[in-house]
């Protein structure tokens, strides 16, 4: 049976193999939120830094600095789906 959750050996050698790059200090212990406010009200992203953690570090990164700010959402499916991160938007 496949789990969604990564096993402690999955984990183990995850860690050995980001520390060789210098990402392992940068995976948060805890699930980041993120709180995007926008002119129809605000949403909260939640994370999962276990599930896939390089791209948990990536996008706090890019929150942190200010990417995101000013971004229009092009697709907005309530329930489902927010898109937004084009530059160019």
């Amino acid at each position: 049976m496949r789990s969604g959750r990564l096993t402690m050996a999955a984990m183990t050698w995850l860690a050995v193999a980001l520390a060789g790059i210098g990402l392992a200090a940068q995976i948060p212990t805890a699930a980041p939120r993120l709180l995007f406010e926008t002119a129809a009200g605000t949403f909260t992203v939640e994370t999962y830094p276990v599930e896939a953690p390089l791209t948990v570090v990536h996008i706090v990164a890019l929150a942190k600095a200010g990417f995101y700010d000013g971004l229009r959402v092009h697709r907005a499916l309530p329930g489902f789906v927010v898109q937004f991160g084009d530059p160019q938007s």
